[in-house]
């Protein structure tokens, strides 16, 4: 109670300078800075001392592609809320800086024409629903987070989605996660524990799915109607015992033929070098890479691989650049 009456009086101060105006006081104090005229905010978090972080409740631009601001005034920006771009119809891409951790329930879900979000280096968590139904988007490029779980229905029935560049750092992939999209093949890092019901169901264009020993539990409709799946793991591991309950197809792998999660690591040997360039240049040359090969060489996050791939990494090599954007 003490520290919710000291934001209202922050707000009713702020607004006797001019300097923000109130636009709904219920469980949360919604704001809007008229610097910032494209958000609505509302805080977030705050401590003892008044201190408070800000959240995006809603974006009402008509900017197609939106860059989350840091801060507002002073407060920082570390989440984009609930709800807070649903069903909209003109936001093309959205990037978020990285000091951003998480991202709410329906946070872009339903948006028409979203297909490129680009998302925080912090970023943890990717919570219920955040970018379901998105009619258009073709790929979420996670690799660069620290993302532990990917929320319940998070990327489901988005038809066109068939690239998912997984963090290092995920440990749990929720119920129906990927339900209904486009992926034809997946590799689940290392250090994943838990996919949930119906994780990758409904999903017929699915037909290779590697699967780490570290998984030690899988519900028994991950697959549910994806029935052109084959399961490749290690002897021995949880995931072999799963596809023999539950006559699932399955081929068995040594640690060693694990795909690499480093991208354009294209000869699998778990480092980048030279030799990487010149098995990318010699794809380009036959005319008719893979579906996987091309994203596991989309370097340069345009979602497609061409000539520019192969100069991105030849100059991260050569430390000309320092890190790649996803």
């Amino acid at each position: 109670m003490k520290n919710r009456l000291l934001n209202f009086l922050s707000v009713i101060l702020a607004t006797a300078l001019g300097v923000f105006s109130v636009i709904s006081v219920n469980a949360e104090t919604l704001v809007t800075w008229e610097d910032f005229p494209d958000y609505v905010f509302y805080v977030d978090i705050s401590d003892s001392q008044g201190n408070s972080t800000y959240a995006v409740s809603s974006y009402v631009g008509e900017n197609p592609d939106p860059v989350i601001p840091t801060s507002a005034h002073g407060h920082s920006i570390l989440r984009l809320g609930e709800k807070c771009f649903y069903n909209n119809s003109t936001v093309k891409s959205i990037t978020m800086h990285d000091n951003m951790t998480h991202i709410r329930k329906w946070a872009a879900r339903s948006c028409s024409n979203l297909n490129n979000v680009y998302y925080s280096k912090n970023m943890v968590v990717i919570d219920d629903y955040a970018f379901a139904n998105n009619p258009v988007m073709d790929s979420a490029l996670l690799r660069n987070t620290v993302i532990n779980t990917i929320g319940v229905g998070a990327y489901s029935t988005d038809p066109m989605l068939k690239y998912v560049a997984f963090p290092n750092t995920l440990k749990v992939i929720g119920e129906k996660a990927f339900l209904q999209t486009n992926m034809e093949k997946i590799v689940i890092p290392h250090g994943v524990e838990e996919i949930g019901k119906r994780a990758f169901s409904s999903s017929t264009a699915l037909k290779t799915i590697y699967i780490p020993s570290t998984v030690k539990k899988i519900d028994q409709y991950a697959f549910y109607l994806s029935d052109n799946v084959t399961v490749y793991c290690q002897i021995n591991s949880y995931a072999q015992e799963f596809c023999e309950t539950y006559n699932i197809n399955y081929k068995l792998i040594t640690a060693e033929d694990y795909p690499s999660n480093i991208l354009a690591d294209v000869n699998n040997d778990k480092v980048l070098n030279i030799r990487d360039v010149t098995t990318m240049q010699i794809e380009l040359a036959k005319g008719e890479s893979t579906d996987f090969l091309s994203q596991n060489c989309d370097v340069n996050a345009d979602c497609k691989f061409d000539v520019n791939d192969v100069t991105y990494l030849q100059k991260y090599l050569a430390k000309v650049y320092d890190s790649f954007p996803y």
